[in-house]
């Protein structure tokens, strides 16, 4: 006889988690390409420009943001050029690229959103690529 020692078996619950956690991964790097790709962005009285979602473009944005600031504090209008995800420059107002940033910002924190709301509400959808569950 054999000695097999059970609690090396996996349940049901067992295998539902790992997959779970396979398909949270998979939700995860769905998220990133999504940040990366990014959006475009409709700017009061200029237009759309382009931006990404990465952790590198959104710090490049908060920085023009407190430059924004501080210009409109100082009372200047100078402009700030701001280079898209395109490479095309765009020159905002001080006002314009406070927008930007806030627009941006909101588009990353939607897109975290739709990541949490697929993960925590198991069973994962298979086909949780699909624009209808992201902004």
């Amino acid at each position: 006889m054999s000695n097999i020692d059970l609690s090396m078996l996996k349940t049901a619950e067992d295998k539902l988690a790992e997959e779970q956690a396979f398909q949270a991964r998979a939700v995860n790097q769905e998220r990133d390409r999504r940040l990366y790709a990014g959006c475009t962005i409709n700017v009061t009285g200029y237009g759309d420009v382009h931006i990404s979602g990465t952790p590198t473009d959104m710090t490049y944005f908060l920085g023009l943001r407190q430059k924004a600031e501080d210009l409109i504090a100082a009372g200047s209008s100078t402009l700030i050029t701001v280079r898209d995800f395109n490479n095309q420059n765009h020159d905002l107002t001080p006002e314009q690229m406070v927008e930007l940033q806030k627009k941006g910002a909101d588009y990353v924190q939607a897109v975290f959103d739709a990541s949490w709301s697929l993960k925590d509400n198991p069973p994962i959808p298979e086909n949780f690529t699909d624009d209808s569950y992201w902004p």
